[in-house]
């Protein structure tokens, strides 16, 4: 994982930059570091699902013969969940040790962020969260730490679950 700016105190340089991957998922524009992004693909229709899942996850999806996960974040965010529609995108990260399949409203483009833009949010609100915020013209920007999207016991109970599968 990319180091940031708080984590490593000697990079000031300006042309000091991480890539991310932007996308959008309701009216939040969010980002992953581009390193933990395997592969993007557009939403192909889905059934439905068993209802003993665990939370976030609509089910499995196949991929190249591999089974991973479908996750839903977007009640993390205060938004509906959802099934997946065919205007989404999925974004296929490692997370864990394991791949996940994130569903996004759009998948925007990558970009080169400068280490000192980025901003912890731990720094601001201690007990809030793991990500990170980055100010830009646009707006705010959410960067998601990928290896903290689900805490330590959910990850513990999405790993027996895909055993079991």
């Amino acid at each position: 994982m990319w180091q940031t700016q708080q984590e490593t105190p000697s990079l000031n340089d300006d042309a000091i930059g991480i890539p991310i991957l932007l996308f959008r998922i309701g009216t939040l524009r969010s980002a992953l570091f581009l390193d933990c992004v395997v592969q993007v693909f557009d939403a192909v229709e889905v059934g439905d699902f068993p209802d003993s899942l665990p939370k976030d996850v609509l089910g499995l999806i196949n991929i190249r013969g591999m089974k991973i996960p479908l996750v839903d974040i977007r009640r993390r965010w205060g938004l509906p969940g959802g099934k997946v529609q065919l205007s989404n995108q999925l974004i296929v990260i490692e997370s864990e040790g394991i791949n996940l399949s994130i569903i996004v409203d759009e998948v925007i483009g990558t970009r080169n962020i400068p280490l000192q833009k980025i901003i912890h949010l731990r720094d601001l609100l201690p007990e809030f969260s793991p990500h990170m915020a980055i100010s830009d013209l646009d707006g705010i920007l959410m960067l998601l730490d990928s290896e903290h999207l689900f805490s330590s016991n959910e990850f513990d109970e999405l790993k027996s679950w895909l055993e079991e599968q």
